[in-house]
């Protein structure tokens, strides 16, 4: 009888433990997810603005580049 109600208790002690690891994790996974996301706007916001690359300015810069290469 004894080993049966101190069985349950063991189960129900790794139930609130394993349950209060759950929450923690949940927390700490918002918390990061909140700290990732206010450092990137950070950054986005520090950093200088340019203009976005496209496939014409990239294939003109290739151009050059190959251009230089081959004369010097």
């Amino acid at each position: 009888m004894h080993d049966m109600i101190g069985a349950s208790g063991m189960v129900q002690g790794w139930a609130t433990v394993w349950h209060m690891e759950l929450v923690w994790l949940l927390i700490m996974l918002v918390v990061s997810v909140t700290a990732t996301t206010l450092v990137e706007s950070l950054i986005a916001t520090l950093r200088p603005h340019r203009p976005e690359a496209s496939f014409g300015n990239a294939r003109a810069a290739l151009k050059a580049h190959i251009w230089v290469a081959k004369t010097k």
